[in-house]
């Protein structure tokens, strides 16, 4: 089948060690050839010699000598500096064929300046949940909804561990610990039974240290906070990830947390790790209730929640961890690529 697009222009907000870049910048563009033979250029800023003329290549081959079936990318530019501003030249000159893709509210969490120029001049935009749709409809009529997509890796849950494990992975601060502490801790704290709480994400060692002091004395729960994880190894991470018999993905209901992508579950379901959630945002998308996790709106349903899983027989568990990892169909990469060649080709 022939695409209107041949070639991609994608200019992202940071290098690739984030998280954002990786799932719906690199990873996506190195599928995209590989299935479809498109061709692109990745640009990110940066001050050393290789990533300023990789930069100059891309811009102006995009500004001056454009080519032929070629749209634009701009992946979550916030920033008020130089490589924006002419990244918003870019755009103003540029229109056809570009798109500002993004899969956070950064928002409600910068200056809005940046991010709200791109909105308008660019042609489409494409976001990463419903909440940003709807803030991105106001200031433009071509909004896409494509959910980020996981790495494909081959790391999956074979067997449960014999301490019951309890995990969660993320940026461990803002919200996020917000909701770890009004969920979760007061949930596993109050558990009368042996387990393993790993944590992945804690970069502060004051954070570290607050943590253990929460559970200290507590002869239930054994913490692992590792602080050395290669997040450029997603092999690693999600080895770790496939050592979790349960993941833990609470967020605080407000516009910031349901903009967010359940990338946490998508992490968790395609290790074939059954979640626990509330019901915000995209969560309530992608997690079945007693199909691929639980749904839990307060502490004391984490904790009850917690018991069960503890308590489930093998059959059981199995089915859980089965459901998690059959509904990867539904944001892998040969999913995200499917969608955003639709997306391409209108």
């Amino acid at each position: 089948m022939k695409h209107k697009v041949d070639f991609i222009y994608c200019f992202s907000y940071f290098n690739p060690v984030l998280p954002s870049v990786r799932y719906r910048a690199v990873y996506p563009l190195q599928y995209l050839e590989k299935r479809f033979g498109i061709r692109y250029i990745h640009v990110y800023p940066g001050y050393k010699k290789k990533v300023i003329i990789n930069f100059m290549k891309g811009y102006f081959s995009a500004l001056l000598f454009r080519k032929k079936n070629s749209i634009i990318i701009f992946q979550r530019i916030y920033t008020l500096g130089i490589y924006a501003i002419l990244l918003k030249f870019l755009a103003f000159v540029r229109k056809r064929g570009t798109y500002y893709d993004t899969d956070d509210a950064e928002h409600l969490m910068r200056n809005p300046a940046t991010i709200n120029y791109f909105i308008r001049k660019c042609e489409n935009c494409i976001v990463g949940s419903e909440e940003l749709k709807t803030w991105a409809e106001f200031n433009n009529r071509q909004v896409y909804l494509l959910t980020s997509p996981v790495f494909d890796h081959h790391q999956f849950k074979t067997n449960r561990e014999k301490i019951f494990t309890i995990g969660w992975i993320g940026c461990f601060g803002r919200d996020h610990k917000v909701a770890l502490y009004k969920y979760c801790f007061p949930a596993i704290k109050s558990l009368t039974f042996a387990v393993k709480f790993i944590i992945m994400g804690v970069v502060c060692m004051d954070d570290k240290n607050e943590i253990e002091q929460y559970f200290k004395g507590n002869k239930y729960v054994q913490l692992e906070i590792p602080m050395d994880t290669d997040w450029l190894n997603e092999e690693e991470v999600y080895t770790a990830v496939s050592k979790f018999d349960v993941g833990l993905a609470p967020l605080i209901d407000n516009e910031i947390h349901r903009s967010k992508s359940a990338f946490k579950l998508k992490q968790y379901f395609s290790c074939g790790v059954p979640g626990l959630s509330n019901r915000v945002g995209e969560n309530a998308i992608f997690l079945q209730h007693e199909i691929n996790g639980l749904f839990c709106e307060n502490d004391n349903d984490f904790y009850k929640a917690l018991c069960l899983f503890n308590n489930l027989g093998e059959e059981e568990y199995n089915k859980y961890s089965k459901n998690a990892l059959d509904s990867v169909s539904g944001f892998d990469l040969d999913h995200y690529g499917a969608e955003l060649m639709k997306i391409l080709d209108l």
